[in-house]
């Protein structure tokens, strides 16, 4: 278990290098073992209880099979569950576990937490993804919240992450179509875990999304993260329980962020293309124009949209205008400029804390 936490945190995509694992405190099983256990057996009772509710997003979509829009949201969604469900093992019948991390600022608050265990009342601020106790299966990710930023911006500087086990048997796959107010508005911001948080989401012990950055915009100064648009890759991911117990500490790891400036310079490039990246992608559903339920149905078909390619000629737009003359690249350029204010204009969003 130490080696493949020490693997992934110092090996992570765009991290190698750059992140040090200095030590590794192995916690005691006993003090939330028994708990953890409990939680697991309870879950799966309510797996196999047939009078027990079960999120039912994935049938109340076959109601729009014929909408182009519901089927790429069907495919966003399930490709969210497929993401989890990969890092995932099976512990019993209807319940899964993943190693996931939560980062804090410093040894005596993740001491704290080894102690006495997670918990979702002592968070300052309304959860983005929902009202429950917050990780990522992602280290690196986990680490913003040791510094409230990302870790090339801290070099020489040393945080802890929290390594646990998660169970989960219900879940509820957050995506844009859940941001109904526009891409930096998070639609499921301080409402429960299940319940009534989503036509289709009573019953789901677990929200699991996955997000990319953001650039600042607005009266935002720092890069934030949100459900990615269909088809982008993660740049990190939340997990977000409706039970403390749901979440066993196992470890606590120090990492030292290196001082090399060219390897952290390298991590922040790749972001930054992720950034660049958001051009590329259509606007983003109005109110009016977005699927009413925005469910899931694993075997609905999948429809290709035309918007890929003009995308993808957008793309080739740009780089060929790299390649000009700045006179002659002006126009396109002031044209993306144009397209990236228009898509972030009126939507404001804060750094959420945790």
């Amino acid at each position: 278990m130490v080696r493949e936490i020490r693997n992934a945190v110092e090996q992570a995509p765009g991290a190698e290098g750059a992140l040090k694992v200095r030590r590794i405190f192995r916690l005691p099983a006993q003090p939330h073992q028994a708990s953890w256990q409990g939680q697991v057996e309870r879950l799966s009772k309510r797996f196999s209880h047939p009078e027990y509710p079960k999120p039912d997003w994935r049938s109340l979509a076959i109601a729009h099979v014929a909408d182009e829009r519901m089927a790429e949201v069907v495919l966003d969604r399930d490709q969210t569950l497929d993401y989890l469900f990969s890092m995932s093992r099976s512990e019993c019948e209807g319940v899964w576990s993943a190693r996931v991390f939560h980062g804090v600022q410093s040894h005596h608050t993740a001491r704290v937490i080894a102690d006495t265990g997670f918990s979702s009342t002592v968070q300052g601020s309304k959860g983005w993804f929902g009202e429950g106790v917050y990780v990522s299966t992602m280290p690196t990710y986990a680490l913003r919240y040791c510094w409230m930023t990302e870790f090339w911006n801290v070099p020489g500087c040393v945080g802890y992450l929290v390594s646990a086990r998660a169970c989960f048997s219900q879940l509820y796959p957050v995506t844009q179509a859940d941001n109904i107010a526009g891409l930096t508005k998070p639609g499921m911001k301080g409402k429960p875990v299940g319940g009534w948080s989503a036509p289709g989401a009573r019953g789901a012990d677990a929200h699991f999304t996955r997000v990319r950055s953001f650039p600042p915009h607005d009266d935002e100064p720092r890069r934030t993260y949100h459900a990615c648009l269909p088809g982008e890759h993660p740049q990190g991911n939340e997990l977000v329980l409706s039970e403390q117990t749901q979440v066993k500490p196992e470890c606590i790891v120090e990492v030292e962020v290196a001082e090399d400036p060219l390897r952290l310079r390298v991590a922040q490039m790749a972001a930054e293309r992720h950034d660049r990246d958001l051009l590329l992608h259509r606007e983003p559903m109005s109110p009016r124009a977005q699927p009413t339920i925005p469910m899931v149905a694993a075997d609905m078909p999948v429809v290709t949209s035309s918007r890929l390619t003009f995308a993808m000629g957008l793309g080739m737009a740009v780089i060929l205008a790299a390649s000009l003359s700045p006179a002659r690249s002006t126009g396109v350029a002031s044209s993306v400029n144009f397209l990236r204010l228009r898509r972030l204009s009126g939507r404001s969003t804060n750094l959420r804390l945790g």
